[in-house]
């Protein structure tokens, strides 16, 4: 996990060095798109994000999955109802996207299509790319560019 230090930099709490890419705070776009098109039970959902093979989503995650729908619901993004059509096992909830749910969904498509983005900027500089990094143009103590031009 990445957490602030006292000087707000990042601190990486993992064990194994790797950056915590916060998956979960994904599946709340993957379970709007999921329900745009069809209403699905809450196990449903588990099912088709666990088939995703999401990083860092492990069985142990199922309960956020029901706090996300719960929350999405109170606050008028996803509707549910009772089905109890399957008379051999229990009433299962299901879940709809609302109007609202779909302009949410919207949201938070402009805003992956930014992070998206910015993630592009990020690897066409760290592979050195079309994108000039600004580490090419510091200036030396000397008050000479790395370039070759004269500072001012």
């Amino acid at each position: 996990m990445t957490t602030q230090d006292k000087k707000g930099g990042l601190k990486n709490n993992n064990t194994n060095d790797q950056p915590d890419l916060g998956s979960k705070a994904f599946l709340t776009p993957y379970m709007l798109l999921m329900l745009r098109d069809l209403s699905l039970h809450g196990y449903q959902i588990w099912q088709r994000l666990m088939s995703m093979d999401l990083p860092g989503l492990n069985e142990h995650d199922r309960p956020a999955v029901y706090r996300i729908l719960r929350q999405l619901e109170e606050d008028g993004k996803v509707a549910s109802y009772w089905d109890t059509a399957d008379k051999s096992g229990p009433a299962r909830r299901v879940y709809s996207l609302t109007d609202t749910g779909k302009d949410f969904l919207g949201l938070w498509a402009d805003g992956l299509d930014q992070y998206r983005r910015t993630l592009d900027f990020f690897f066409k500089m760290y592979t050195g790319g079309i994108v000039p990094s600004p580490f090419d143009f510091e200036k030396t103590s000397g008050g000479e560019k790395k370039d070759g031009a004269e500072g001012k």
